[in-house]
């Protein structure tokens, strides 16, 4: 009876700690209620073949819970081990607040030879507080952002004191021979359940006040990124007006070397001009002001950098989308693949962008060859910038696309990246271009 007393406590106390890490870390795959049950079955057989009392039980234990959170959940590893720990100390320090709780009244519990009654009620008390807390836990964050490597270390080297503590007190001291040397007990593994909660909290408000600084990073490279973009865009129809209000000189200068006949220079004159134009030149033109705009700024730009340049534009005349939103939805995703095109050492560096209808919703597609090099942290992908801002624009494209309710992909070999991004904003009319 007791075997199956412990096999069912250890399978529920299984369910347990991997409900909290279901909801605090967001599903590598296809999240299924059975496949976590189907974690739980091995983890419960292994726990009950190794002696609770011994400290090699933990440590199986926040191994085996750890590889259900590598392999089953996204997060960076830091994050993982925080919630293990954390999970393993609240049940190690629940665990010996019941235990001692009954030894004060108990004789048998304080030698650790408890009746049947006693581990039962030991057991179901455990199981009970620890359900309590793991829905609390759950409930109060769903989502966390990582934080800096060396601020998750010391924020795990708290729980993981208290799991060594509890590790050592169930391998030398178990077994209390006074009722007052159990309160003692007691009192030090509250305490160090408060340490823990304090500790849970610091984390979640250092957690969300990181939230909001990326919050406003995102925001300042986004008006940083409107700025940019609005003096391109100034810049060039600058350049438009300047030519076009030489037009009239052209041509006077281009009559007097027909009229004196210096046709080489003319011929000169003429590729000069050529060449100018070329560099005004509008390579998309759909109507639609803002992603004229800021197409033919970047795409320009990309050509000016020698980068082969494909496109493939069919648009709605009218779109839901902000000019705002758009010129950075856009501009990021260009700047990144021109930056991209631009650290390919070998080849020549090609740049396509298609933006189609599909299924009533706008695609975009940019893809671009790369030198191979792809950064990543956690489950993000992020640019070759270093400080403050790396990463940013990536995120600042998932929230708009997020916003506007759509989806974003990224796909890679050695030498392609794609970012394809489907959004429901469609309007009216649709205009179609092909470019080079």
């Amino acid at each position: 009876m007791d075997m199956i007393i412990t096999l069912v406590s250890y399978f529920l106390e299984c369910g347990l700690y991997l409900f909290l890490l279901n909801s605090v870390l967001p599903p590598a795959r296809r999240d299924t209620w059975w496949s976590s049950l189907v974690w739980c079955f091995p983890i419960t057989v292994i726990l009950y073949f190794i002696p609770s009392d011994s400290s090699f039980w933990g440590i199986v234990s926040i191994f085996l819970i750890f590889a259900y959170a590598f392999l089953m959940r996204k997060g960076s590893v830091l994050m993982k081990l925080f919630w293990v720990v954390l999970i393993h100390a609240i049940a190690f320090l629940v665990s010996t607040l019941i235990v001692v709780f009954f030894s004060l009244s108990s004789p048998t519990i304080r030698s650790n030879n408890p009746t049947f009654l006693e581990y039962f009620l030991v057991r179901i008390a455990v199981l009970f507080i620890e359900a309590v807390i793991f829905l609390v836990l759950s409930r109060m964050r769903k989502k966390i952002s990582s934080m800096e490597p060396l601020i998750m270390v010391l924020i795990v080297s708290i729980p993981f004191t208290t799991v060594l503590l509890m590790m050592f007190y169930a391998v030398y001291g178990r077994s209390v021979d006074t009722s007052m040397q159990a309160l003692y007990v007691g009192i030090t593994a509250g305490l160090l359940l408060l340490i823990d909660f304090a500790i849970f909290y610091l984390f979640d408000r250092l957690s969300k006040k990181h939230a909001e600084l990326l919050d406003q990073q995102l925001l300042l490279k986004q008006i940083a990124l409107q700025e940019q973009h609005y003096a391109e865009i100034q810049n060039l129809y600058k350049e438009i007006r300047t030519w076009r209000h030489d037009y009239h000189n052209h041509m006077q200068a281009l009559r007097g070397f027909v009229m004196m006949k210096r046709y080489d220079q003319l011929d000169e004159y003429v590729m000069n001009l050529e060449n100018e134009s070329e560099k005004l030149e509008q390579l998309i033109h759909t109507g639609h002001a803002m992603l004229d705009a800021i197409l033919n700024v970047k795409l320009s730009l990309a050509r000016s950098l020698g980068i082969e340049i494909n496109t493939e534009v069919s648009v709605p005349g009218t779109l839901t989308i902000t000019d705002i939103d758009l010129c950075a939805l856009l501009g990021n995703v260009l700047d990144n693949a021109i930056e991209a095109c631009q650290r390919v050492k070998t080849g020549f560096p090609v740049l396509s962008l298609r933006i189609f209808t599909i299924s009533g919703c706008l695609g975009i597609s940019v893809a671009n060859t790369m030198d191979g090099n792809i950064r990543t942290e956690g489950q993000r992908f992020l640019t070759s910038k270093e400080g403050l801002h790396h990463g940013i624009g990536m995120r600042q494209i998932d929230t708009i696309v997020e916003h506007y309710g759509g989806g974003v992909s990224r796909n890679y070999t050695e030498t392609r990246f794609e970012t394809l991004i489907s959004m429901p904003v469609l309007g009216e009319k649709t205009i179609s271009q092909t470019g080079p």
